[in-house]
Formats: structure tokens, sequence, C-alpha cells
């Protein structure tokens, strides 16, 4: 009698090999989610420290004064409206244009003409590799007080074209209208960055007719002084529970915190990776620190529009005096 070779499995067998497959991807599906996490939290990390290395490259090269956030002859250069002009979009001296320069990147600036007719090359958004981009965030998302701050999955940004005349009086805030050296208005721009300067470095109101400048041997401790955060760039990123303990102390509160800027401190602050996000300090390392530590300090009363921000031995936004709202 012969035998017969048996060549297919039973319907048990099957059962326990994909019993098998499932435990081995239950165990290893979390892991590779970490892994990724970790990988994106790694790359964002490195486009901090390239923005850090940059600013400092900068400063060596002009007698230790680091880039702006804006022109450093207005109060206000949010750039959030055609009343806040950043100044001029070209600026050598604006951080967006300066910074990318010295770590072999293109300025701003430069981007914003080439995503124009003939060009048409994209600006760097969401999904795309970029010192400019987080890998974990999204499109562009606006505020609740101007939803017109978005346009495509960028922020709307306004500046001017050309150079801009010596204001008069020095620190006054640019009001609507003011024309450039060529006669030119405001005139709006995409611009999107994850990653933002504190806008605290030279809040302080400047006298005697004297430029807001800030030098890199004014931060000390180096170490704590906060040079640039990593910002939110979406509604999502504010839990509701943190939203209501800040309360509105400076008569907004953090959904309505415009996101339209280059500059910004703790309210504009991300929660993108593990509930929190990276900032990095003037003596370019980075670190991680929760949302709700950066947010809600200890000792923080819901909408105290008096309370220090800066967090002795942590960060220090404003190191002249107190950070406050």
């Amino acid at each position: 009698m012969s035998s017969r070779k048996r060549n297919a499995f039973t319907l048990i067998e099957l059962l326990v090999v994909i019993g098998i497959i499932g435990l081995l991807m239950s165990i290893l599906l979390p892991t590779l989610r970490r892994a990724t996490q970790a990988a994106r939290e790694t790359q964002c990390m490195n486009n901090m420290r390239q923005l850090g290395l940059g600013v400092m490259m900068y400063a060596d090269g002009s007698k230790g004064v680091i880039p702006f956030d804006g022109d450093p002859r207005y109060g206000n250069t949010d750039g959030d409206r055609n009343a806040r002009s950043v100044g001029w979009w070209q600026d050598p001296g604006l951080w967006i244009n300066a910074v990318p320069e010295m770590v072999n990147s293109k300025a701003y600036s430069d981007m914003q003409l080439d995503s124009l007719a003939p060009k048409n090359i994209p600006l760097p958004r969401a999904g795309k590799t970029s010192i400019f981009m987080c890998p974990e965030a999204g499109d562009a998302s606006p505020s609740t007080a101007n939803l017109a701050e978005v346009s495509n999955g960028y922020y709307v940004m306004w500046g001017h074209a050309n150079a801009l005349n010596t204001p008069s009086p020095l620190g006054t805030n640019m009001a609507a209208g003011t024309t450039d050296s060529k006669g030119g208005a405001v005139v709006s721009r995409n611009c999107y960055t994850c990653y933002v300067i504190n806008s605290k470095l030279n809040s302080t109101t400047q006298t005697g007719g004297k430029l807001k400048i800030v030098k890199m041997a004014s931060m000390i401790p180096s170490s704590e002084i906060a040079l640039f955060i990593e910002r939110r760039v979406s509604m999502s990123e504010i839990p509701a529970a943190i939203s209501t303990v800040y309360g509105s102390p400076n008569g907004n509160d953090l959904p309505s915190r415009r996101m339209a800027r280059i500059h910004a401190n703790w309210d504009l602050f991300t929660n993108r990776h593990r509930d929190g996000g990276f900032i990095c300090f003037a003596d370019g390392h980075d670190a991680w620190f929760a949302l709700k530590e950066i947010v809600l300090p200890k000792g923080y009363t819901t909408g105290n529009a008096n309370f220090d921000f800066n967090q002795s031995g942590k960060v220090i936004w404003d190191r002249y005096g107190k950070a406050t709202p």
C-alpha cells in the first residue's frame, strides 16, 4: 500500500500561524510607531539646532548682533496685518533671510519670489523637507481672531517690497498706509514656518532713538534664554483644559492668538510631540518641554496679566525683566 504525501496545512495549523502573525504585529507596530515618532522628533530638533547655529554664525559676522524679527526701527512688526508690516521682505537682517543662508539654505524672501510666476516653485509646507518645517506639522490653520490669515495651507503675512525710509519718530508702531522708499504700499506674501524666534528678546521699549538690537553676549545665562520655539500651527494643538486655565491675560485667549507671525512666545507654543514641543536656547542646545509647563507655570492664575513667565533655571523669555503677557 503506497503512502500519500501531505502538501496542505490543516485549518488548525492555519489559525495558529495567523494567531502568531497577529501577536507579532501587536508587538512590533507600537515599536515601529515609536521609532517613526522618534525619527520625526530628531529631524525637528536638528532643524532647530541648525537655526540656532545660523544665528550664532550671523552674529559672528555682525559684531555680535543677532538677526531681527521685523524692522527694528518700528515698535510693532508682527506682520499679521497691513498696519504691522515686518518691514522690507528682502531685508538681509530679517531672521528668515539671514539664518538660512548661514547654514547653506535659501533666504525665505528668495523662496517667496521663486514661488511666483514664471518659476512657480512651491514654498515649504506640510509634508515637505525643509529647515522651516516640522515633520509632524500639518497645513497652516487660522486662529479664531483672523480666519483670513491662512490661504492654501500657508499663513498670509504683510511686508514691503522695498527698503523702508527711516520712520519718525523711531519706535512708533507702523501705521496703515506706510509706504516704502519707492512709494510702494504694504504687500502680502505667503509665509509658513514651524519655528519662530522668541518675540521677547527685543521686547524692551527702546529709548533715545536707538535701534532695537540684541547681542549674543547679552543672552545670559545662554543655556536658559529661549532663542527659537516650536510654534503651533493648528487650533487642535490647544487642549481645552489648558486654554481654560490660561484665560485671557492680555485680552486674547490662546485660540485667538494670531499665528501669521515669524516671532512668538509661550502663548503660541506647540504640543505636537508627546503633548509638548522643543525650544532652542541661546547656547545652541534644544530641549523638549510639555505644553502645560510652558503655558501654565507654577503659580500662574487664570487671566493674570502681571505674571512673570520667566522660569529661572528652565526658560527665560525676557532677559531684561518680567516676561508678561
